[in-house]
């Protein structure tokens, strides 16, 4: 006499349970944790996208990043050191005509809008320059500056980044509107940039 009882589960045969694991690959598992995933990771990305600042806009006053092309500041940098716009090589100039140019985009007509007693460098290595902007006429407070083709005194200055005085306006410019009738006056009328 056999004294040890048979479990009560039976093993199912092979066939069968090939006939499982086919089931259970055609149909994903937990179908609806990866559906939410997706919609968690499908808001969150519309979200950052939403914040990412357009068109080099930083939204509430941070810093602004300025796009450059390096091909485009290489061939700059060549035609300096063939004698062309020497200016590219001043953190000043480059500061006035970047600023001025942020107030009247299709060019300057006259005397820049931005006076170079207005800007003051307040730290400069070979490769970088930070200037201030102090004028009435624009919202940009700083403008950042690199070397990025030679960083020594042969190399242009490329504006990369500027902030703003104040967080609740846009830092570009202060509409000509805003600037004294005598100002206004002097830039009026455009011409194409400079060179």
């Amino acid at each position: 006499m056999d004294t040890k009882k048979k479990s009560g589960t039976k093993l199912s045969s092979p066939v069968k349970t090939r006939q499982i694991v086919r089931r259970m690959k055609r149909q994903p598992r937990n179908w609806p944790v990866i559906l939410g995933v997706l919609l968690i990771l499908a808001a969150v990305t519309i979200l950052v996208l939403a914040l990412i600042p357009k068109d080099g806009k930083q939204k509430e006053g941070g810093l602004v990043q300025v796009p450059y092309d390096i091909q485009s500041v290489r061939e700059e940098q060549k035609s300096v050191d063939e004698g062309h716009s020497p200016w590219k090589k001043d953190p000043i100039f480059v500061t006035q005509v970047f600023v001025s140019l942020k107030i009247y985009p299709d060019g300057i007509k006259g005397d820049y809008p931005i006076h170079r007693g207005d800007l003051k460098v307040t730290k400069m290595t070979n490769r970088e320059a930070v200037v201030q902007v102090d004028s009435p006429k624009t919202n940009i407070s700083v403008v950042y500056l690199k070397r990025l083709v030679r960083k020594n005194d042969k190399g242009i200055w490329t504006v990369t980044a500027y902030g703003s005085k104040d967080a609740n306006k846009s830092p570009d410019n202060v509409p000509p509107s805003k600037m004294n009738d005598s100002e206004n006056k002097e830039n009026k009328g455009n011409y194409d940039g400079v060179q």
